[in-house]
């Protein structure tokens, strides 16, 4: 293979880091959640490119790159004229794209992930350098940017996400509406929102919320399949419910009473505990997926109903 020259190593980085840029922000809205990121591999697609450029021009193809690394990225729908060009005996480096491009996410008017188009994006320090002719100030390349996407099947009210850029990382800092969690059809579908919201906080970063949210959907179920109102001690409400599951079943069905516990500890002592959490979470949803399995219904036997009215009347 023919070594490049500077020019051709340019447009070639261009056209690369242009790739790169893209598909890191479909995947920062398509598989990440509030509060978390991804990083472009600038560095290896710069390494790639270094090692097929002549020896003679990889000072000039340096310094060119450099000062294409080092400007702000442009957010665009569609390419238009990127890359470099030669006048004369100058390289012109067009401004680097962002090429936001069509992205699967939950749409919650058709019910599930659709296609969701981009309609409009924006650099918001670019829009204040704009209007206010000055410059702005910038740390590691930091950008803050505006997109909105539509769903192409029942093109309803347009999304928004606020996505901010530090150096050759994609932050995911915002977005309306509040992302949708899906969770297993199984769960009872009363308490199914507390399940959702624990695992959007978690998500978030918010993992003492998300610890909180899953003891919530426990109480909260367990309470309406008891038909326990009144205040009573968190170890006799699972115990009562546990008393309301088939002997059969029972033993090998994940506690409810020993994740109640764990996660009132974990409150209790404020500790965000991530381990905690995927085991509660996963158990739960274990212990449920047994219940739609063995089609236990959540009606309580008539006589297990009298104990757990009693129970409720001596506490």
């Amino acid at each position: 293979m023919s070594k490049w020259s500077h020019t051709e190593g340019l447009q070639e980085l261009t056209k690369r880091l242009v790739q790169e840029w893209s598909e890191y922000l479909r995947k920062l809205l398509e598989e990440k959640h509030l509060y978390q990121n991804v990083e472009v591999p600038v560095s290896v697609v710069m390494s790639s490119i270094t090692a097929n450029i002549h020896e003679g021009q990889l000072q000039h193809f340096n310094l060119l790159a450099k000062h294409w690394e080092e400007r702000r990225l442009v957010p665009a729908m569609k390419l238009s004229g990127e890359g470099t060009s030669i006048s004369g005996a100058m390289v012109q480096i067009t401004p680097p794209i962002l090429l936001v491009t069509n992205a699967k996410l939950f749409c919650s008017i058709c019910g599930g992930p659709e296609v969701f188009s981009p309609l409009w994006a924006k650099d918001v320090a670019t829009e204040c350098l704009d209007h206010r002719g000055g410059a702005m100030p910038r740390k590691d390349n930091s950008q803050l940017i505006f997109l909105a996407f539509q769903c192409q099947r029942c093109g309803s009210d347009p999304e928004g996400f606020i996505v901010r850029r530090k150096n050759y990382r994609l932050y995911l800092e915002g977005r309306s509406p509040i992302e949708h969690v899906e969770v297993p059809r199984y769960l009872p579908k009363q308490e199914a929102h507390f399940f959702s919201d624990a695992v959007i906080a978690f998500n978030a970063g918010k993992k003492l919320a998300g610890l909180f949210y899953l003891r919530v959907f426990l109480e909260q179920f367990v309470r309406r399949v008891t038909g326990i109102d009144g205040r009573i001690a968190g170890e006799e409400l699972m115990n009562a419910y546990a008393e309301t599951l088939p002997v059969a079943h029972r033993d090998y069905m994940p506690s409810f009473r020993e994740w109640y516990d764990k996660l009132s500890a974990a409150l209790h002592g404020a500790i965000e505990d991530e381990g905690l959490f995927e085991g509660a979470k996963s158990e739960i949803d274990k212990h449920f997926d047994i219940r739609r399995v063995f089609k236990i219904s959540e009606a309580i036997p008539p006589s297990e109903a009298n104990d757990t009215v009693a129970l409720e009347k001596e506490n």
